[in-house]
C-alpha cells in the first residue's frame, strides 16, 4: 500500500498493516497486529494490538496519536501523543507527551528528548535531556500514570478542603464576635459549626488516604533516568514521589532515588539486545 490519503481512507484491519508511503493528516489506522509505515506520519491516529514501526517519523502537530499494546519504534516524534505497553524507542522526541508502562529509549542518532512530558514505568534513557536554552522537559519514572494522576487529584482535593475549612472558621469566628440575639442567628451559627465539623472530617479522611497511598508506593521499586551525554537545566525529573529540577548541566549520569531525594552517579545504562534488533528492523 502506498500513501494513506483520501483514495484509501481510514483503515481498520484484523492482522498486520504495512504502508510503503506516508500517512497524511486526519486519518485513522487500527490493526490487531503490527502497523509498519515506511514514510512520514502526519497528524493522524494509529492503534495497534502489537508493535508500531515508523521508519520516517511522526509530525503530530499536537493531534497525532500513536497507541500500541507492545512497543513503538519511530525515528522521531514532534508534537505527538504516544502510549505504549513495553517500550518507546526513537532518535528524538520533541515537545511530545509519552506514556510507556515499560521503558523509553532515545539513544540512537541525535538521541534527544526536548520539551513535553515523558513518563515510563522502569527507565528513561537518552543522549540529551532538554537543551542548552533551558527548555522545560518533564521526565517521570517509577510510578504508573494512573497512580501519579491519582496522587495529583487527591492533593488538589486536600488543598481545596483546607481552604474550605479556613473559610468556614473565619465565618464562624465572625458570628462568635457578634452574639446572635435571635433564634435564626443561633440556628445559623449551629449550621456553620456543623459544616465546619463535616469539612474537617472529610479533610482528615482525605489526608489519611493520601498518606496511605504514598506510603504504599514509597516501598515499591523506583525507576531510573539515564543521560548518556548531557542533562540540561530546565529538566524536571520525578522518580517515584521524589522530584528535582536541574539548575546546571549534568553529564553522563544515572539519576536514582536516594533517601527521599534524587541522586546521580556515573551512567550505568546498558541497552537490551532484543530492543536493539527491533530498532534495526
Amino acid at each position: 500500500m502506498g500513501d494513506v490519503d483520501l483514495s484509501v481512507g481510514n483503515i481498520d484491519f484484523d492482522g498486520d498493516v504495512a504502508i510503503d508511503g506516508n500517512v497524511l493528516n486526519g486519518f485513522t489506522i487500527k490493526a490487531t497486529g503490527t502497523i509498519e509505515v515506511k514514510g512520514i506520519v502526519e497528524a493522524s491516529a494509529m492503534e495497534a494490538g502489537g508493535d508500531i514501526f515508523i521508519r520516517g517519523g511522526i509530525q503530530g502537530g499536537g493531534r497525532g496519536v500513536l497507541q500500541a499494546k507492545d512497543g513503538i519504534y519511530v525515528r522521531f516524534a514532534e508534537y505527538a501523543t504516544i502510549q505504549a505497553g513495553s517500550i518507546v524507542s526513537a532518535q528524538s522526541l520533541l515537545h511530545s507527551n509519552v506514556i510507556c508502562f515499560g521503558s523509553v529509549e532515545v539513544i540512537d542518532g541525535r538521541g534527544s528528548i526536548i520539551g513535553g512530558n515523558v513518563c515510563a514505568g522502569t527507565y528513561i534513557a537518552a543522549r540529551y535531556l532538554g537543551n542548552p536554552s533551558g527548555r522545560t522537559t518533564e521526565l517521570q519514572v517509577g510510578l504508573s500514570p494512573h497512580n501519579r494522576a491519582k496522587i495529583v487529584e487527591m492533593e488538589k482535593m486536600v488543598q481545596s478542603l483546607r481552604k474550605a475549612v479556613d473559610r468556614l472558621q473565619d465565618i464562624l469566628q465572625d458570628t462568635l464576635d457578634a452574639p446572635a440575639k435571635s433564634k435564626q442567628g443561633q440556628d445559623k451559627r449551629m449550621e456553620n459549626v456543623r459544616k465546619l465539623l463535616q469539612c474537617k472530617k472529610l479533610m482528615l479522611d482525605q489526608e489519611a488516604e493520601l498518606q496511605e497511598l504514598k506510603n504504599n508506593l514509597e516501598g515499591k521499586k523506583s525507576g531510573e533516568v539515564h543521560a548518556l551525554h548531557t542533562a540540561y537545566p530546565g529538566v524536571c525529573i520525578a522518580i517515584g514521589l521524589a522530584r528535582t529540577m536541574l539548575d546546571q548541566p549534568v553529564t553522563y549520569a544515572t539519576f536514582r532515588k536516594g533517601d527521599g531525594n534524587i541522586d546521580f552517579t556515573n551512567c550505568r545504562f546498558k541497552p537490551r539486545m532484543g530492543t536493539m534488533k527491533k530498532r534495526r528492523r
